[in-house]
């Protein structure tokens, strides 16, 4: 698997995402699974939307 985001990027989400966690989700009604996947697509590559885009 070819990772194509920088390190600040994958660093932004990241903290993005531990907000999230302490503050609540910002998306109740997606699984555990597809935000998995919604990562995976955009850190290699197959998506251009970033996690923490609205």
């Amino acid at each position: 698997m070819n990772i194509v985001r920088s390190e600040g990027e994958i660093a932004r989400v990241w903290n993005w995402a531990s907000q999230g966690i302490d503050g609540g989700t910002r998306y109740p009604g997606m699984s555990y699974e597809q935000g998995l996947m919604d990562m995976l697509d955009w850190l290699t590559g197959d998506s251009d939307h970033a996690p923490d885009e609205d």
